[in-house]
């Protein structure tokens, strides 16, 4: 038995969480898992964590997000269409540098990600499809 250092009532270990850390071992949470929950659902705050991943994954906070999305006029900066659906755009940067190049609907960030940011093979590409299956299989070549 425990005492949920929230509600104060006294519960069975079993509706406590584990908690495994190297340091102090394996040992209960303070608080009752009901407790947890209610903390969890009343200190939500869907900007604050949206600002804190921005941060940690691209240093860019919420407010400069919000602005990029302002002087791209809500559209994606590749196809240029308007982010309409309920997900959110995604932060384009380069891997190597780390330089935001802009916000872009998930699928066309893909397109640039599986072509790991190279223009020549994004180009290849848009040369394969221009020929539109017209050329003949045996006329082409592979590159080293």
């Amino acid at each position: 038995m425990k005492k949920c250092g929230r509600c104060r009532q006294t519960k069975r270990a079993d509706e406590f969480s584990i908690i495994r850390s190297k340091g102090r071992g394996v040992r209960l949470h303070t608080f009752c898992e009901v407790c947890r929950q209610w903390l969890k659902k009343r200190n939500y705050d869907p900007n604050k964590q949206k600002n804190r991943n921005l941060i940690k994954n691209y240093g860019l906070t919420l407010v400069r997000f919000q602005e990029i999305m302002a002087e791209q006029h809500n559209c994606c900066a590749l196809c240029g269409k308007e982010f309409v659906l309920v997900k959110e755009p995604v932060v384009d940067h380069d891997h190597e540098t780390g330089l935001i190049r802009g916000l872009l609907h998930q699928r066309c960030n893909l397109i640039i990600g599986q072509a790991k940011d190279n223009p020549e093979l994004l180009s290849q590409a848009i040369a394969y499809l221009a020929r539109g299956g017209k050329e003949d299989l045996e006329e082409q070549t592979c590159l080293a």
